[in-house]
C-alpha cells in the first residue's frame, strides 16, 4: 500500500511538472486516450525499476549478511530438531 502510494504521488510530481508539455501534445492533436497511455506507460516503467532494483537490493543484502548459509551441524546430517536431542 505504501509503495502504491509512492507511485501516485510520482506520477503526479510527474503530471505537474509536465502540465505545459502535455498542453503542447494535446494542441497538436494527441487524443486524451494518447495521453492517458503515456502517462500509465510512464507508471509501468516506474513501477517495473522499482521491483527489479528492489528484487536487487534484497538479493545483495542476503548474500552480503549470509543469510540462510549457517546450518547446524544436525540439519546437516539429515536429523530432525527432535532427534538431535537424542543424540542422532
Amino acid at each position: 500500500m505504501v509503495s502504491l502510494l509512492g507511485l501516485v504521488a510520482v506520477i503526479m510530481a510527474g503530471l505537474n511538472e509536465r502540465r505545459r508539455e502535455l498542453s503542447i501534445l494535446r494542441a497538436i492533436g494527441a487524443g486524451p486516450r494518447q495521453i492517458l497511455l503515456l502517462l500509465a506507460a510512464e507508471g509501468a516503467l516506474v513501477t517495473v525499476a522499482g521491483i527489479v532494483i528492489g528484487a536487487s537490493a534484497c538479493a545483495f543484502a542476503i548474500l552480503l549478511l549470509g543469510i540462510g548459509r549457517k546450518r547446524s551441524s544436525a540439519l546437516r546430517s539429515g536429523c530432525s530438531h527432535t532427534a538431535s536431542r537424542n543424540g542422532c
